[in-house]
């Protein structure tokens, strides 16, 4: 979910740019002063237009979350070497879907012999709490087709969402290909932050759709109270798993930040073998909370996204929390 977050962040920046094309004030002398010489672009978003807390920006961005996005790689990776797609499909925008951006971006592309890379120094983006709700897929072709159970990973939840990207100030992306000039996206991060604020959330994962059906088992008579056969348990209507109320904070301090840094190069890469597709993932180096975080929330089984009912499965209560990742993954449907 963070590399998604991460990956609709830069589109909607790249979408927003046609948009501030159309300005029509024209620059004073004194303006043109201030700029650099350097060939470049800087988006300046520090006006208090639009405040949220303690965040003030100069642009806002409503109904941000489009209905449906997908990603696609038209030579695949490894094996799976034909055209691949992933995404999601069915999310809805909220009351509170906005995102205010502030501090400063700057855009530069440059060239070193036949490799072209472009680089995005973020400006600071606050994402307000939302509600997610949404279904994951992949798929042969950006239609995220092909039948409800083939291609789909399974449906995200959370009732509300807050995101700070970049709360320093000081973060940039450089994004190219591959090196070896196949498609697929590659980033180098430096000085990137992630802060989740602390507030209670409601998140789960689930199958919305076709559940599961268990292997046949003999029962004995015993165990039915009737006579001895074989048994096989369906649970195949929609099953959802998550943590109801889940909070994080710091040692007495109930409101600090999830703080999440990512360095190094990620890439992501989609391809179909056959009539399987995979997205391939190499993840930057991400570390979770450098200082010490708390979390509690109850594990809890249920019918519904929202986590009703009883089944709570245990309480998750994990104290002094800091972790490091790298590493990667191939991520398909089963």
């Amino acid at each position: 979910m963070k590399k998604f977050l991460t990956s609709s962040v830069i589109v909607i920046l790249f979408l927003t740019l046609p948009l501030l094309s159309f300005a029509k004030t024209a620059i004073s002398d004194q303006e043109l002063g201030l700029l650099s010489a350097e060939a470049g672009v800087t988006l300046d978003f520090t006006a208090p237009t639009y405040t949220a807390g303690a965040v003030s920006g100069s642009v806002m961005v409503t109904d941000w979350l489009p209905f449906k996005f997908a990603w696609g790689d038209s030579d695949g990776f490894g094996s799976y070497s034909n055209a691949g797609w992933a995404g999601y499909a069915g999310s809805l925008n909220t009351t509170y879907s906005n995102i205010i951006m502030y501090n400063r971006m700057t855009l530069d592309v440059g060239s070193s012999g036949t490799v072209t890379k472009l680089n995005i120094g973020l400006p600071s983006i606050l994402i307000h709490p939302v509600e997610t709700n949404a279904r994951l897929r992949i798929g042969l072709d950006e239609s995220l087709s092909g039948g409800d159970h083939q291609y789909a990973l399974g449906s995200f939840y959370n009732d509300k969402f807050a995101l700070i990207v970049n709360p320093y100030g000081n973060a940039d992306l450089t994004i190219s290909n591959h090196a070896d000039n196949t498609q697929g996206l590659e980033m180098a991060l430096n000085n990137f932050y992630l802060a989740i604020p602390s507030d209670e959330i409601d998140i789960s994962w689930g199958d919305a759709s076709d559940g599961f059906t268990c292997d046949t088992e003999f029962r004995s008579a015993t165990s039915l109270g009737a006579i001895a056969t074989n048994v096989t348990l369906a649970y195949d209507s929609a099953g959802y798993v998550g943590l109801r109320n889940y909070s994080h904070g710091g040692y007495g301090v109930s409101n600090t930040p999830m703080l999440i840094s990512m360095s190094g190069t990620t890439s992501i890469d989609v391809g179909t073998s056959g009539t399987q597709t995979s997205i391939n993932l190499v993840l930057p180096t991400t570390v979770v909370n450098a200082g010490l975080a708390n979390i509690i929330a109850p594990l809890v089984v249920s019918t519904a996204k929202e986590l009703p009912g009883s089944q709570i499965v245990g309480i998750l209560d994990v104290r002094g929390f800091s972790t490091t990742m790298s590493g990667s993954m191939q991520i398909y449907a089963h």
